[in-house]
């Protein structure tokens, strides 16, 4: 499963100013080993800030953007990625916590 299949499920929209800032953020956890939400949040948005040329809080603000919008239309594909009942929407990090692992589950390991 790659990230943009990932999103698509989502039905999070390529035109979203968010989706190639949610690319990195995920791009990111998915490159630390340690476990999926290792990043602290703080240097996680600094880190997809500075590859996407833009401020820490317009990050901020464009995550939470898109998983508003995913709460909204894809609820379901949502809690169905998280593998658990979801009474609210996430926080940011446990988001890219619940698609990372939905990403790495449905990876095929050698």
């Amino acid at each position: 499963m790659t990230i943009p299949l990932a999103l698509r499920t989502l039905k999070i929209p390529r035109t979203y100013r968010g989706y190639r800032r949610m690319i990195a953020a995920l791009e990111l956890c998915l490159s630390d080993e340690r476990e999926p939400s290792a990043p602290h949040r703080s240097s996680l948005y600094a880190q997809v800030a500075a590859r996407c040329g833009c401020s820490r809080s317009a990050v901020e603000s464009s995550l939470r953007t898109v998983i508003s919008h995913v709460w909204r239309v894809s609820r379901s594909a949502l809690t169905q990625m998280a593998n658990y009942p979801l009474d609210a929407s996430p926080k940011t990090m446990e988001f890219l916590s619940i698609v990372t692992n939905y990403i790495q589950r449905s990876t095929p390991h050698p």
